[in-house]
Formats: C-alpha cells, sequence, structure tokens
C-alpha cells in the first residue's frame, strides 16, 4: 500500500487535522466492521444513481478510471462501474489494521487529498463525498483533484453546509472537541462552496441540496435535532474540470 503523501503544514492545520482523523477512526471503531456490512447497500444503490448520473452528462469516458477521496473503509468507489477504481485514505492503514478495510478491487493509497500521488490527467472521474470540512486545506485538496483529472471529466462532490451566522458558533464548538464540530474544522455556506470550486477550475453542471444523512448527524448534544433540521443540511454538485488556468488557494 503506498503510503506518505503528505503536505507541509503548519502547527494549527496539523492539530485541526489529527483531530478530525481522531474524529473518524473512533467514529468506525464505535461501530464495527459490521457497520461496513450493513452500509455495502446503500453505497450500492449511490453508486447506481451516481452512474447513471455519470452517463448522461460525461463528455469523456468515465468509466478508465475513478478516483474517490476520503472514502474510510468502504464507499461507493466499491461499486462505481469504472475499469480502475482508486481509494485515497489517510486512515487506510489504521483501518486495515482493525480489519474496517473493504478492498474489492478498489487500490487504496494512504495520503492527504492535498498531495495526491498520481500524474496530471490520470482520472476520468472524481468522487469528494463528505471530505472537504475535514481537510486540512480544502482549495488546495480541489486542486490538486482538478489536476489528476482529465479535461472535460467530472467530480462528484458533497459537503455539508450551513448559514452564515451559524459558523462562528459552530468554529468555537470544533474549538472545544464538542461532539459532531471536533471532526470538522471548515464550516461552508452554499456560496462559499462554490466559490470554492470555481477558483479551482471546476464549473457546476448540476446543484441540488439536501438534508444531512442520519449517520452522519451525530452531534450529542440536547439540540441535536434542532441543529441537524436548522442548521445543517448537504449540497451536491456535479463539476466540470475546465482546461482554464485556476487561481491557487490554500482555503
Amino acid at each position: 500500500m503506498p503510503t506518505d503523501s503528505f503536505p507541509r503544514l503548519s502547527v494549527g492545520e496539523l492539530s485541526a487535522w489529527r483531530a478530525a482523523q481522531r474524529y473518524e477512526l473512533d467514529y468506525w471503531e464505535e461501530r464495527g466492521a459490521a457497520s461496513l456490512r450493513a452500509q455495502s447497500e446503500r453505497f450500492a444503490h449511490a453508486a447506481r444513481r451516481l452512474a447513471g448520473l455519470l452517463d448522461e452528462h460525461a463528455t469523456t469516458d468515465w468509466r478508465r478510471s475513478a478516483l474517490q477521496l476520503g472514502t474510510a473503509g468502504i464507499a461507493e468507489i466499491h461499486h462505481l462501474p469504472a475499469r480502475a477504481r482508486f481509494a485515497v485514505e489517510p486512515l487506510a492503514c489504521a483501518l486495515d489494521q482493525r480489519g474496517l478495510l473493504v478492498r474489492d478491487d478498489v487500490t487504496y493509497v494512504s495520503a492527504m487529498g492535498e498531495r495526491l500521488p498520481f500524474p496530471d490527467a490520470a482520472f476520468s472521474v472524481a468522487l469528494v463525498p463528505n471530505v472537504l470540512d475535514h481537510v486540512a486545506r480544502p482549495g488546495q485538496l480541489l486542486a490538486e483533484v482538478h489536476r489528476c483529472l482529465e479535461p472535460g471529466a467530472l467530480l462528484w462532490l458533497s459537503c455539508h453546509v450551513s448559514p452564515a451566522w451559524a459558523i462562528g458558533a459552530f468554529r468555537v464548538l470544533h474549538g472545544m472537541g464538542a461532539g459532531y464540530f471536533a471532526g470538522h474544522p471548515w464550516y461552508f455556506t452554499a456560496d462559499a462552496l462554490r466559490s470554492l470550486t470555481r477558483r479551482a477550475g471546476f464549473r457546476v453542471r448540476l446543484e441540488r441540496s439536501g438534508a444531512v444523512d442520519e449517520a452522519h448527524a451525530d452531534i450529542r448534544t440536547g439540540v441535536r435535532a434542532h441543529l441537524k433540521r436548522r442548521l445543517l443540511g448537504v449540497r451536491y454538485l456535479l463539476l466540470e474540470r475546465t482546461p482554464d488556468e485556476r487561481s491557487d488557494s490554500n482555503t
């Protein structure tokens, strides 16, 4: 398993990223191997829907080679009908040691999305679901995905979004290491998320909003239901990798 493709981070970035990784590892350890089996059909259903969406909108052969970032031990990539499938997961080695990694002809790489160990234009499609708010540098990650996609390729991205007035409080809760917020160094409005993808060199082909999945709304406070209903949503974006020059960003 190739390892050690990690960017240089500031002390603050590294600390926040490590806290997010601890949160994720604890999350999967608590649920165990049975959770992977239980979620397999859900991911299979999501992959079938995504394949149909890609067939409808792709202008290139998206089935040539697929990349997914932040897969944990199982994800959509395990069921996506691509001829070559790669998963980038910083916790791959730790998950594998705990019996929490499903291979299924998926090549796992232990790396960070901010420094992908692949050549330019290596992939015909990329998936980045529920990842951007967990990483050290969201803008740099998107720039790396842009680099690794062939021109015209599609990126399927989803991310939690919140109203602007709530984000300051979320950052305080993150600093306190409170529940759900401990694993999320970043918070976005829908407009900020869209702007971030444009700066990385993508254009929006399709966009829709949805509710936070119950499996990811792990907010252990007395106002959990209220927060989930009022303050957290999900934005889904189908993005096209444009050949235009992009402005570099670390945020």
